[in-house]
């Protein structure tokens, strides 16, 4: 079986045979039985396997199954969706929604695993350097950057996003967020406003992300290091020095407004 979790438009797709699954939908909003929890932390995991459009993406589901066993435990709300239940407008209601619920201070995560694609579209606009496009490819069609950015640049608190999926390095970006501020690894780029964020992808835009059914590369390396008490920065250079992740793409990391590495992950 292929490892690369390549992403086409869905004219140009070739798209392998479905695997059958079953769609979750699951909000966890009480705490009391987690001994990690954050009250103020607010999460949505997705994971899209098999999408009615972009084709299948083995291992997606078990990448949102493990991150969403994983951030519950540091979550007061924690939101899993998958396969048929990842369509538009559910993904963005949820985002919305955890954006609001986070409120002032809290922190915002979204992890994101299956396919992702990078193409020009009718409205791109020239500060997009490549002239493209990154979004992911939900269950009914896709989702594109500066549908993301819309969403979490209204929040308040405090936004985590990790991707595991092609094409990925600015899947969130403001349409004037130019690929030259998205400065690679750990470096640091200060921006004028409101929001700090941390943004995790697979691979740069015009690369790869790669897994198996087995799971992501990327998902699989972040749950090898990760421990109660870890800090963002600690966390993110193990992963990005893991040498299984080095024979395939270099992971990317892009840092916006006040820096927050030095807090416990998930915190």
């Amino acid at each position: 079986m292929s490892l690369s979790r390549i992403s086409l438009f869905a004219s140009a797709l070739s798209v392998a045979a479905l695997i059958g699954c079953t769609s979750v939908d699951t909000d966890s909003n009480d705490p009391s039985d987690r001994t990690n929890s954050t009250e103020n932390t607010y999460s949505i995991v997705v994971g899209v396997e098999n999408s009615s459009y972009a084709g299948s993406c083995p291992g997606a589901l078990s990448d949102s199954k493990r991150m969403y066993n994983l951030i519950r435990e540091y979550s007061r709300s924690t939101t899993l969706i998958q396969d048929a239940g990842a369509t538009r407008q559910r993904v963005v209601e949820a985002l919305r929604k955890s954006v609001q619920d986070a409120g002032d201070g809290g922190l915002v995560v979204f992890y994101y695993s299956g396919h992702g694609g990078s193409n020009p579209f009718p409205d791109t606009g020239i500060e997009e350097t490549d002239g493209k496009d990154e979004f992911l490819c939900l269950y009914d069609t896709y989702l594109r950057d500066n549908e993301i950015w819309d969403v979490i640049s209204k929040s308040k608190s405090r936004v985590l996003c990790i991707f595991d999926c092609c094409h990925s390095r600015t899947c969130f970006r403001s349409p004037s967020f130019t690929l030259s501020k998205a400065l690679p690894l750990a470096a640091t780029w200060k921006e004028d406003g409101p929001i700090a964020m941390q943004f995790w992808s697979g691979c740069p835009d015009d690369a790869y992300s790669y897994g198996s059914i087995t799971g992501g590369k990327f998902t699989n390396t972040i749950i090898k290091y990760f421990k109660t008490g870890i800090s963002y920065d600690t966390l993110w250079n193990l992963v990005e020095k893991d040498g299984s992740l080095q024979q395939y793409e270099k992971v990317q990391r892009t840092l916006m407004g006040a820096d927050f590495g030095s807090l416990p992950f998930l915190k």
